[in-house]
């Protein structure tokens, strides 16, 4: 892989073969040399005028924050269900040597009945 290329897709220097005229003319104006046809014009007009508007530019980061945000809150949940799954998994260990529940709960601060309903559920007890 070139340092041009990403995953078969092209950056803006990258290898252009089989690219089309528009895909082209889209990389060099994201490469700074201008619109070259219709397509690459409309969108400089459009980045223009969404940059002219500091409204949209204010929209734009809030909504940006809030993604990073939601990103974050995601990472914390899935760690807690990761943390989850490995205590069930602990369990159900514990269940195959045959653990007292209540052992089992000082290890892993799941209730006896908590335990319980993991054990019935793998066949366990």
């Amino acid at each position: 892989m070139s340092p041009t290329s990403i995953s078969g897709g092209y950056l803006t220097k990258g290898d252009r073969k089989g690219l089309t005229e528009r895909q082209i003319a889209f990389l060099d104006y994201v490469d700074g040399k201008g619109a070259s046809d219709d397509f690459a014009a409309k969108l400089e007009e459009r980045v223009k005028f969404v940059k002219m508007d500091s409204g949209k530019k204010a929209d734009f980061m809030t909504w940006q924050q809030e993604l990073i945000e939601q990103q974050e809150i995601g990472k914390e949940i899935g760690k807690e269900i990761g943390k989850d799954i490995g205590k069930v998994e602990d369990i159900i260990e514990m269940l195959k040597d045959q653990l007292p529940l209540e052992k089992i709960s000082k290890y892993t601060q799941y209730t006896v009945e908590q335990i319980r309903e993991i054990g019935i559920k793998h066949a366990l007890l």
